[in-house]
């Protein structure tokens, strides 16, 4: 979301997180080229899609959601929802109160 929002506080936090519980270097660096660089598989492609399409449409394509279901069962779609609605909601508050990333953070990310 802070990538797709331009929100520059969530992406460095994350981008940091992801590197501490074993997110694969390559993948954190070449996010931008998710659709296609070979770093992402199948079902990686279909839950960043899933939130990518939420996070700016709301509503999500039936191929989507129907690429989604062959990865996840109802459950973790529901939890996968929750989540990036979760941050969605963090992005909106985040941006127009002007919460500034810490100096700290950049030298973490």
């Amino acid at each position: 979301m802070g990538v797709l929002t331009d929100c520059e506080y969530e992406y460095v936090h994350h981008q940091a997180f992801a590197k501490r519980i074993g997110v694969r270097p390559e993948q954190v660096e070449r996010l931008a080229a998710w659709e296609t660089d070979p770093a992402f598989n199948e079902p990686e492609r279909a839950v960043i899609r899933y939130a990518t399409e939420v996070t700016q449409h709301v509503r999500v394509s039936d191929a989507t959601f129907d690429a989604l279901r062959k990865f996840l069962d109802q459950e973790q779609i529901v939890e996968l929802t929750l989540n990036t609605g979760f941050y969605n909601m963090v992005v909106r508050f985040l941006l127009p109160m002007q919460v500034e990333l810490e100096p700290e953070a950049r030298k973490h990310s």
